[in-house]
């Protein structure tokens, strides 16, 4: 099953929903004044980071996301 994360923004605060949380919270949030910012398939998003991250600063977090 693919899992796909939505993410909100409001005040420098982040959300990131499920798909079904999103489906019932979405007006809610909106309605607060939370932005719907992005749509991620988080296995794409992950790997991504993972594999093409050229930040030297941020390298090092990424990678750890690969421990064993």
């Amino acid at each position: 099953m693919e899992q796909v994360l939505f993410t909100y923004i409001k005040n420098g605060k982040l959300k990131a929903l499920t798909q079904d949380d999103s489906k019932v919270l979405h007006d809610n949030l909106v309605k607060n004044g939370w932005e719907h910012t992005a749509t991620l398939n988080s296995v794409c998003f992950i790997e991504n980071l993972f594999n093409n991250c050229n930040d030297k600063d941020r390298a090092g977090e990424t990678h750890n996301l690969g421990f064993k």
